[in-house]
């Protein structure tokens, strides 16, 4: 008899599973399941109290990857329905990595929102990046302090019955802000180094918490390469709403919206600057 479970977190070669009841499995896969990530619904045979063997692997209804080598995309978690981009006033993450997570986001076709975290370090940091470009084509944005709580209340609400996946640079905070969000989450949280306020990977394994109102938040390693997808040049609009939805009004068809005459995204007063920016940016980064 088997039982049906979640995946928690990978330990070396086997893996935490989750059942309905919040119990927890260290269990063993059969190896002809291929890859298993964190998010995964799993069958699973007990073997004593607290072991068992995966079984099988329900089908996925999404994917969280980032690039790999050979064009193939390396799994981090299954089944995430919403991607928090979180960034930070200190270090100070660039709206054009932000931009490039949303990419991302968009190539994979997740739901996707922007965290800024550590607004308690406000108004001493003058160069809060703006953030109503995000909520004018139609990410939900929200402004968090993992140290104050401030803000919190509303990412959780938004958080409940959902399975919802944080990335972003070292050092924003997502080990903080998932430590706040589910009270007892046993995570490292690192201060930032003083050279150069780079932040350390304090996460080192893909893990899945329980939210406390229902649902479920996983802090993933080492995902700041997340949004260096390599597209071909023609896919990078498809990234940007905005981009997307204007891309064909413009006088040629394959128009990159650079520098062609007559194009309907150079002139769209309504797409902010500094987007357009990111986006001719990433495409000339393709080009190379």
């Amino acid at each position: 008899m088997t039982e049906n479970g979640l995946v928690s977190a990978r330990r070396g070669r086997r893996f935490e599973v989750r059942d309905d009841g919040g119990a927890i499995r260290l269990c063993q896969a059969r190896r002809r399941l291929g890859p298993i990530v964190v998010g995964d619904r799993v069958a699973v045979r007990p073997v004593g109290a607290d072991e068992g063997i995966i079984e099988s692997v329900d089908e996925r209804r999404s994917v969280l990857a980032r690039p790999g080598p050979a064009g193939r995309d390396r799994l981090i978690a299954a089944n995430v329905d919403l991607l928090l981009v979180v960034t930070a006033l200190r270090p100070s993450t660039s709206r054009r990595v932000v931009d490039r997570h949303l990419v991302g986001s968009e190539h994979l076709d997740l739901s996707a929102a922007v965290v800024l975290n550590k607004i308690d370090l406000l108004p001493e940091v003058p160069d809060a990046p703006e953030l109503d470009p995000y909520r004018r084509v139609g990410y939900r944005v929200f402004e968090t302090s993992a140290l104050t709580g401030a803000g919190l209340d509303r990412l959780s609400a938004a958080l409940r019955g959902q399975v919802s996946a944080l990335v972003g640079p070292s050092g924003a905070g997502k080990s903080s802000l998932v430590r706040r969000l589910v009270p007892g989450a046993d995570l490292a949280v690192g201060a930032l180094s003083r050279r150069g306020e780079q932040g350390r990977h304090t996460t080192t394994v893909s893990t899945l918490h329980a939210l406390p109102g229902g649902g479920f938040v996983i802090d993933s390693p080492g995902m700041s390469d997340f949004g260096e997808w390599p597209l071909p040049v023609e896919r990078i609009a498809d990234g940007f709403p905005e981009i997307r939805s204007r891309s064909g009004r413009c006088r040629f068809r394959n128009c990159l919206h650079l520098h062609e005459p007559d194009c309907a995204v150079a002139a769209a007063p309504e797409i902010d600057p500094e987007r357009l920016a990111s986006y001719r940016q990433m495409v000339e980064d393709m080009r190379r």
